[in-house]
């Protein structure tokens, strides 16, 4: 599994991964495009990767290197590479460089939502369903959306987890973390 970072100036990339990021998350779930290629040449903190497994294209994963944390806003794998092994050997390979991890994901209220929140465990990352959390919206039109954090890394307390929310709220969403 190789990680390569990308600003989507090839047009081949651009295609893969517009494709699979439209296919794999709802569009409250998702920046525009114009958005994500802004935030590529703007904000040094957001990183975007191609996951590539013999030359191949079969994934990617957007993530924000933070001070307290490195957050996952978006990782998929395509379908055709899914059950292969390759979303846990990404997964290894940002555990190995980062080693406070926080992703959000959809309450366990569907078969896939548990299905990827096993996937998550079983790559050793700690669901925090005690906590009440919302993902807000990406657009002015949108409205908050419930979601569960999972961590890797040491988040045992539960204040110091709120507290990298909130960065994130600041940071990722430009939004102000709301109490529940």
């Amino acid at each position: 599994m190789e990680f390569y970072q990308t600003d989507l100036k090839n047009p081949e990339a651009r295609i893969f991964f517009e494709s699979l990021y439209e296919e794999a998350f709802p569009r409250h779930e998702r920046r525009d495009l114009e958005e994500v290629y802004a935030l590529l040449v703007s904000e040094p903190r957001y990183r975007l990767f191609l996951l590539t497994e013999h030359g191949e294209r079969c994934g990617f994963m957007a993530i924000w290197q933070l001070d307290a944390c490195c957050f996952v806003e978006h990782f998929a794998i395509s379908p055709s590479c899914r059950g292969l092994g390759y979303g846990a050997q990404a997964l290894r390979y940002l555990c190995l460089h980062a080693p406070r991890i926080i992703l959000e994901v959809e309450p366990p209220e569907s078969i896939i939502a548990a299905g990827r929140i096993n996937f998550y465990q079983r790559n050793n990352f700690l669901l925090h369903d005690h906590l009440t959390y919302y993902q807000p919206p990406y657009r002015a039109d949108g409205s908050d959306t419930p979601m569960l954090l999972m961590s890797y890394g040491d988040f045992n307390d539960p204040a110091e987890l709120m507290e990298a929310a909130r960065l994130i709220h600041k940071l990722v969403y430009k939004k102000e973390f709301k109490e529940r």
